[in-house]
């Protein structure tokens, strides 16, 4: 009898080590299908994060070639400004310079003046 109480409680210390193992590999299941989910859901929201990322930098590209365009048109405009006010200087310092050397010092002109009058518009 006292083989068959020995038996029973090694057997009863198999089963209850086993239930244990189980238990312990069933949480261990759940608890390694819980990190694939948080894992897969950080890797998600990692991949949105990118893609608004992505997306607000083309943005900013977008509107930094709209300023830059927008700068280049404007510095263009001022430069065909500059030159027209230059232009219309010369024109003024040639008309004065001929003024000089035809109605108030013509015995210092040497007759080379290079006036010309502007062209008038069509």
């Amino acid at each position: 009898m006292d083989v068959t109480g020995t038996q029973l409680l090694e057997k009863d210390i198999e089963n209850l080590a086993r239930d244990e193992l189980q238990k312990l590999v069933l949480e261990q299941m759940e608890l390694r299908k819980k990190l694939e989910r948080d894992f897969q859901s950080l890797k998600d929201n990692f991949q949105d994060q990118m893609k608004r990322e992505l997306a607000y930098r083309e943005e900013m590209v977008q509107q930094l070639q709209i300023v830059r365009d927008t700068l280049c048109n404007e510095l263009d405009q001022e430069r065909k400004a500059r030159y027209a006010i230059q232009q219309k200087l010369k024109e003024a310092h040639d008309a004065l310079h001929h003024f000089s050397c035809k109605m108030l010092t013509p015995r210092h002109c040497t007759g080379n003046c290079s006036f010309k009058p502007p062209l008038l518009p069509q």
